[in-house]
């Protein structure tokens, strides 16, 4: 199993770092006085936290953000405006229930179809249902013409109903996807 427990956005005003917050950055998180500063600075820093587990990874991460926590929010719920910034290509927001049209334009990276062609589920590359991958792996001719086009579209076809499961169920949804090659 491999879960990433992320923490990110934690929001430092220059000059207005809370007492609070400094003791969560140290205490809790173990970072030190110089990577607090580098967070205020305006750079990202990211630390492995320890697990009691191999099978898990637990990262954390702040940044500083230089607005306020409600225009923090109401940018990442603006789906318009994050489509136009560089570093948000492919976001988007599923209708509910999710529809087939939400995933237009949605294609897989090259070395996540040659992973999908080769790879059993819960052995590392794309994140799906030990169900999905094995419908998809059968389902298709992977020596034929327009492979990558062919399993974007079954792909595209799938998520709908999986996101719709996963909502309803939550992980138990994802089943056997998790890797347990650690």
């Amino acid at each position: 199993m491999l879960a990433s427990v992320v923490f990110s956005g934690a929001l430092v005003r220059a000059g207005q770092t809370t007492p609070e917050l400094l003791t969560f950055f140290r205490e809790q998180m173990g970072l030190t006085d110089n990577r607090i500063a580098t967070i205020a600075r305006g750079t990202a820093v990211a630390k492995v936290l320890p697990s009691k587990t191999l099978a898990e990874i637990f990262v954390f991460s702040a940044v500083f953000v230089n607005a306020t926590p409600e225009e923090y929010v109401k940018l990442a719920f603006d789906v318009g405006r994050l489509r136009r910034l560089p570093s948000y290509p492919g976001v988007g927001r599923f209708s509910d229930p999710p529809m087939l049209s939400d995933l237009k334009g949605f294609t897989l990276e090259p070395e996540d179809i040659r992973n999908l062609k080769i790879r059993r589920p819960g052995k590392g590359g794309v994140q799906l249902p030990a169900e999905a991958m094995q419908e998809l792996q059968k389902a298709l001719d992977w020596s034929g013409p327009n492979v990558a086009t062919r399993v974007n579209d079954r792909v595209r076809r799938m998520a709908p109903e999986v996101l719709r499961r996963y909502r309803e169920d939550g992980n138990s949804v994802r089943g056997t996807d998790r890797d347990t090659s650690i």
